[in-house]
């Protein structure tokens, strides 16, 4: 699984491959990064980042058929399809952020997978996922129906690696103190006494 690190380290660095994780969503190219505002060729293009697209999809989809069909032909994209929880855990590692942009989702494994690993985090502002990431206190959430949202989460994390590192650190406290499976044992635990007190 994810291994613990120092997420301040990534400040010391440079950008590492930007890895986005989740069903496929950005390939656009109104979504193109680039360093600084306005200026210079985005980053993809320029070989400043790697975008790895990790997940299981219908591959008997139009839609995901699509969408590799795109994504195969731009630059510095990476598409390993579902990856083990070992390979996962050196993807966060050689990861400046993880981003998942999903139209829908529960609780996404990868969001507190991710933050327990000290990688700070960018998600859809869907379903089950609000009630893992404070937005702007421990990891940033967007609308997946618009690019220019998604666009201006990332750009941010991108461009400011002290915000990058604050996540990282607030959302691996998040994750040690709301989501660790300790804490969710004594939750349980507590519900259980609770009914059979009754």
């Amino acid at each position: 699984g994810p291994t613990f690190s120092d997420p301040s380290s990534r400040l010391r660095v440079p950008l590492r491959p930007l890895r986005l994780c989740g069903k496929p969503l950005l390939i656009r190219p109104q979504i193109a990064i680039r360093r600084e505002s306005g200026s210079g060729e985005p980053m993809l293009r320029a070989g400043e980042c790697t975008l790895t697209f990790a997940g299981q999809s219908n591959v008997s989809s139009p839609y995901v058929q699509e969408f590799l069909k795109s994504a195969a032909a731009l630059p510095g994209v990476e598409l390993p399809g579902f990856i083990g929880r070992e390979e996962l855990g050196a993807q966060f590692g050689r990861s400046s952020l993880l981003v998942l942009p999903t139209f829908e989702d529960n609780c996404p494994m990868v969001v507190l997978e991710a933050m327990a690993a000290g990688l700070p985090v960018a998600a859809s502002r869907v379903g089950g996922v609000p009630d893992l990431i404070t937005h702007e206190q421990d990891g940033l959430m967007f609308d997946p129906n618009d690019p220019a949202d998604v666009r201006a989460c990332l750009e941010r994390l991108v461009r400011d690696p002290e915000t990058r590192a604050s996540f990282g650190i607030k959302g691996r406290i998040t994750a040690s103190e709301r989501f660790h499976p300790k804490v969710i044992a004594e939750r349980h635990l507590k519900i259980y006494q609770e009914v059979l007190n009754r």
